[in-house]
Formats: structure tokens, sequence, C-alpha cells
């Protein structure tokens, strides 16, 4: 799981690096909620705890929370790296998973 903290502490050097614009996300109505849920589930992941994956799966959906907000704020196109990185580490997450029968 710290592959997929590992990607989302690079999210964090990106949004805390300048104001977001967050109006498009429909989820947060502030930067800083924003940076609280990501660092949580950045903590989250770091301790093995996986019970809210899905929730992190949401937010890097095409046209989900984090790309509606990379595009009003600048760093679409990073988004989509970072997604695919996402989407990598969360395969390999499963396929482990599955390999230990969890």
């Amino acid at each position: 799981m710290e592959e997929l903290a590992q990607v989302l502490d690079d999210v964090l050097g990106i949004v805390t690096a300048s104001e977001q614009d967050t109006i498009w996300a429909g989820k947060w109505d502030t930067g800083d909620e924003m940076i609280r849920e990501l660092r949580d589930h950045a903590a989250r992941l770091r301790r093995g705890d996986g019970s809210t994956l899905g929730g992190l799966e949401f937010l890097f959906l095409p046209t989900g929370p984090l790309q509606e907000v990379s595009i009003s704020s600048g760093w679409g196109d990073q988004f989509l790296d970072l997604a695919e990185r996402f989407d990598r580490a969360r395969a390999r997450a499963r396929h482990r998973n599955e390999q230990n029968g969890q």
C-alpha cells in the first residue's frame, strides 16, 4: 500500500503548492478539505488500512473529483500520469491480496 500512498504524496505535493479550484469537483468546498481527505487516505494506507480504498478509487476516476480539480487548477496533464500510476499500483495491490487470500 506504500506505492499508493506515494502517489497520494505526489498529488499532495501539487495541491499544497498553490491554491486549488475545487468548485467543479462537487466533493470539497475548499482546497483544505481536499488536502485533509488526501492526507487521511495516505495515513491509512501507510498503516495498512485499506478500508477506504473504494473512496480513494472514486477520487481518481476519469471525470472524478481529482481530475476536475486538476483541470480547473492547471495540472490536468500531471493528473493523467498520476492516475495511471495509481491504477497500476492498485492493480498490484489487488494481485498481492489475491495471492495472500485476502
